[in-house]
């Protein structure tokens, strides 16, 4: 949702001095989630407008208090906060997710090495009895 494309803004509705594209940051969970690949800088992004909408909401909560008009700036802040909360739980999950498929690999890895490095060692052991047995002589 771009927030600034939504609703014109009227002078007797103070809203954020500042936009934000919340559909590109959408976009790019979408994105993240169907291709699997994760997208650290636009969760930090995502992280840091978050923040911001929180600061933006206690302040429009503050000039309510004062008796000016907010409801219909709080009603976009917080459709942008459940936008991009949801895109930061969507990135989450993907890097989660990725983070349990490399430990699965490394994991697999190790245990192959394991089963290499022991089956090495039997085999030289049984190289080294063999080798030092001395066979009979017919």
């Amino acid at each position: 949702m771009n927030i600034t494309a939504t609703e014109p803004l009227t002078p007797t509705d103070p809203f954020i001095d500042w936009t934000v594209d919340t559909d590109r940051i959408s976009r790019a969970a979408a994105e993240a989630f169907r291709t699997g690949v994760p997208d650290p800088w636009t969760l930090i992004e995502a992280e840091c407008v978050l923040d911001l909408i929180n600061a933006e909401l206690v302040a429009l909560a503050a000039r309510q208090e004062r008796g000016e008009p907010a409801q219909t700036a709080q009603r976009r802040l917080k459709a942008m906060r459940t936008e991009v909360t949801l895109a930061i739980k969507t990135f989450r999950s993907i890097e989660k997710s990725v983070d349990e498929t490399s430990r699965q690999t490394q994991d697999g890895q190790a245990e192959r090495q394991a089963d290499w490095s022991e089956r090495a060692d039997t085999d030289l052991r049984t190289s080294l009895v063999v080798a030092s047995s001395p066979q009979p002589r017919i």
